[in-house]
């Protein structure tokens, strides 16, 4: 038991309620009574089209994401794939972009419609981003 917060520590995923990673997401089921944090190392996906911060949130309240789709096109005409790496962009609720880095490509399709909630915050910038299909942030 952490003696500041009076909770209990566990490594069993089952019996958390709070899971905190940097790499992958579990291969266990979560249920929707679970939280998931993950330390993303860059919180902007459009950071790497646009190096302003308040045409950025511009943006997002526009959902004018017409440079990231161009710069993503571009690479797949240029190099015959993606080539982002680890901040490959995902659109969550037909509405918002986000970067789940950093989530390998391959664990990405178990975001969609996953029961628990996923958050993504980097400290260092005061954000948190989330994702799941029953809570919109």
């Amino acid at each position: 038991m952490h003696l500041l917060l009076n909770c209990k520590t566990t490594f069993d995923t089952r019996e958390a309620t709070i899971i905190q990673t940097r790499h992958r997401i579990t291969e266990e089921q979560l249920t929707d009574k679970q939280i998931m944090v993950l330390q993303v190392p860059m919180p902007e996906p459009l950071r790497m089209v646009e190096s302003y911060e308040y045409k950025t949130r511009l943006m997002h309240a526009e959902a004018d994401y017409a440079k990231m789709w161009l710069t993503l096109y571009e690479q797949y005409v240029k190099w015959g794939g993606v080539m982002v790496g680890r901040t490959i962009p995902v659109m969550v609720h037909n509405r918002y972009i986000m970067a789940p880095s950093p989530i390998p490509r391959w664990d990405i399709p178990n975001l969609n419609d996953a029961d628990c909630l996923y958050l993504f915050g980097a400290g260092r910038e005061k954000k948190v981003i989330c994702s799941s299909s029953s809570y919109y942030c």
